[in-house]
């Protein structure tokens, strides 16, 4: 067996994966496991009606997962 890549993200937990060996692909979902820091960003990433949207600034979101696709 030959290691090809590995897992970098230690602060997070393993959701869940999906294999599709027909396709030589691999899935792999972490999440924080913090649950105030996912609290936060949930309510970081929210807008209130009453706010109004600036199109010319970048949009602020926290992550509180990471999706990825191995190959």
């Amino acid at each position: 067996m030959k290691m090809i890549g590995e897992v970098n993200h230690n602060l997070m937990g393993f959701r869940d994966f999906l294999l599709l060996p027909e396709k030589k692909l691999f899935f792999c979902v972490t999440s924080d496991m913090n649950a105030l820091s996912r609290v936060d960003s949930f309510f970081t990433n929210m807008t209130m009606p009453w706010e109004k949207k600036d199109k010319s600034k970048p949009e602020i979101a926290l992550s509180v997962g990471v999706l990825e696709v191995w190959a």
